[in-house]
């Protein structure tokens, strides 16, 4: 991506990446890729990134799965996916709030070595490190459970199944 920014800004375009690209592009249309898009996004994302598109991807199979298992269909299985794309993007908003705001803080000069000294908290050096990575699996089980749960419930009450 920076190559053809600076290809488009400079005038030398790295043509044998573009047309590597679109060769690509071609085979896996040629294939019935799905999705060949993500193939492509998937190419220049760092893993950290691609690894959340991914846990999203098993999650939306999981509960898709878990509505033709509750024999949702229809309507009822499109209210799942809706609810689900809803509370998702809620929480993507949510985060980017959540930047805008410490980057206000930032901006005003608060000083604070982290999100607990901001909000006059005590310090919790036992965050850093192992133990941390593993307490971060407590809110991501949280993020689990309100994706998987609430789209299955949402669509149960307005099917009218219990």
């Amino acid at each position: 991506m920076a190559q053809m920014a600076q290809g488009i800004v400079g005038g030398e375009m790295p043509w044998g990446l573009i047309l590597f690209g679109m060769g690509f592009a071609f085979a896996l249309v040629l294939i019935k890729s799905p999705s060949p898009m993500l193939v492509a996004v998937g190419m220049y994302l760092p893993p950290a990134t691609t690894g959340a598109i991914f846990l999203g991807g098993c999650l939306k199979a999981y509960v898709e799965w878990r509505a033709k298992r509750a024999g949702l269909a229809g309507e009822a299985a499109v209210r799942v996916e809706n609810t689900g794309t809803l509370a998702a993007s809620g929480l993507i908003a949510g985060e980017s709030l959540t930047g805008v705001v410490l980057a206000g803080l930032v901006l005003a000069s608060v000083q604070f070595s982290s999100i607990a000294g901001a909000l006059g908290l005590p310090e919790m050096p036992w965050v850093d490190g192992p133990l941390g990575a593993w307490l971060a699996l407590v809110p991501l089980a949280a993020l689990v459970w309100l994706l998987v749960r609430v789209p299955l419930r949402h669509a149960a009450r307005g099917s009218g199944a219990a």
